[in-house]
């Protein structure tokens, strides 16, 4: 059985927990089911799937003892060779550790293409799974001279993965019989190759699943968090659009819809007790709250510039700080005006600095920025910023302080992931 679960049907009543897994889990309406075409299977429920569940009520870790887990110990860039596909493998400094062969890769390295499955202990570099052209698209990783195959599926749309840990989410997107449908998967290095999706949706209009973050509790991963985005679609966009936030508990096998579709959800904290969001107008400003509680969130107002509003939100790893990225003018137009505009602010509510591209390219000795975008935190102060030229695909990876201060390239290429001690 599957579950097609039609936006504009859905209306399940939703409650924010005081922790990701706490709120209990509404019952999904019957009239889901409605307006499926007639070759499709009826549905009765999520597919049950097996998962480990550990025993007992997990105790909340504390802060402080949070904070090193989420201290990355390096990270993974796509220097962009396109007769030799590969990654590397970088410390912390921007140094290359080594060089990791990606055949097939299907797209520039990213985070929604690239998952580090493992910890990086000592010089042992951890499987590195990406989405492949091979067999008509796949998931693979190149291991001792072999590439290995962790699932053959086409159409792929995103990778997302529990961070240092094997537990990945993927999502595919295909047209059918004026449809689209869309599923996704759960599972590791050793199960997904035979694995079922754990839902499915069927939308006459283009949304489709995108991954936000994987709970895991004693290395298991007990829910995925999505929202959804439109398939398929172009124009002069500065901002990915998304609408609504959805967990899947996978040991119920229940969706919940913990915001209203209005929701445009941009990041989670590593933790995941923080939440970074816009609403789906686009050109609104950005808002953090933690633990899902509207009580206290913060909304941070726009400069008065940024026309089409605010996006591309990171955390630091000790929940401290928020860096995001706000845009005006227009990157389509006869003659171009868009400008982006870097903010970085306390979550506690105070703006720390903000700084237009063209300041960050004077500070690296270049005059032809034309994107500049938060990708991640080394640690409690450092930053990193993807940077792109006139042309596009020349691209450097760029450190930067919380304060603003310290601008320099640390690593060519495109950012893809992190790795974790």
């Amino acid at each position: 059985a599957v579950t097609h679960l039609s936006l504009n049907r859905v209306s399940v009543a939703w409650s924010l927990p005081s922790t990701p897994t706490s709120a209990p889990p509404p019952t999904i309406p019957a009239e889901v089911t409605k307006g499926v075409p007639s070759d499709t299977p009826e549905i009765t429920e999520i597919p049950e799937i097996a998962i480990e569940t550990p025993t007992g009520t997990p105790k909340p870790t504390e802060p402080d003892s949070l904070f090193p887990i989420y201290l990355p110990a390096g990270f993974v860039a796509d220097p962009g060779s396109i007769e030799s596909p590969r990654l590397n493998v970088h410390y912390l400094s921007g140094e290359i550790i080594t060089e990791v062969p990606a055949p097939g890769m299907a797209k520039a390295g990213s985070p929604t293409s690239v998952h580090i499955a493992g910890r990086h202990a000592d010089e042992k570099i951890p499987p590195i799974v990406y989405i492949s052209t091979d067999n008509d698209g796949s998931l693979q990783y190149f291991d001792n001279g072999e590439t290995i195959t962790v699932a053959i599926t086409p159409n792929i749309s995103y990778l997302l993965g529990a961070l240092g840990q094997s537990s990945m989410v993927y999502t595919t997107a295909e047209f059918r019989e004026n449809a689209l449908v869309s599923e996704l998967f759960i599972g590791n290095l050793d199960t997904l190759y035979d694995a079922e999706p754990v839902l499915v949706r069927t939308d006459s209009a283009v949304w489709t699943f995108r991954p936000m973050a994987i709970t895991m509790v004693s290395e298991q991963p007990i829910g995925i968090w999505y929202s959804l985005t439109p398939w398929g679609i172009g124009g002069d966009i500065v901002f990915e659009p998304r609408q609504g936030l959805f967990y899947l508990d996978l040991t119920s096998n229940q969706m919940e819809e913990h915001k209203d579709p209005s929701i445009n959800p941009l990041a989670f904290s590593p933790d995941l007790t923080w939440l970074a969001y816009t609403n789906d107008q686009m050109e609104q400003p950005l808002t953090i709250m933690p633990d899902l509680d509207t009580e206290r969130a913060i909304t941070f107002p726009l400069a008065p510039e940024s026309d089409r509003g605010a996006g591309n939100a990171v955390f630091s790893p000790d929940n401290q700080y928020v860096a995001w990225m706000e845009g005006s003018g227009m990157r389509l137009a006869v003659v171009p005006d868009f400008n982006i505009l870097i903010r970085i602010a306390s979550t506690s509510g105070e703006i720390i600095t903000e700084f237009p591209a063209n300041a960050l390219a004077e500070a690296i000795g270049t005059q032809d920025v034309q994107w500049v975008e938060p990708v991640g935190w080394l640690d409690g102060e450092n930053l990193l910023l993807q940077v792109r030229f006139d042309t596009w695909a020349q691209t450097e990876i760029v450190r930067v302080k919380y304060d603003g201060s310290d601008m320099s390239i640390i690593a060519s290429g495109s950012f893809a992931a992190f790795t974790y001690p």
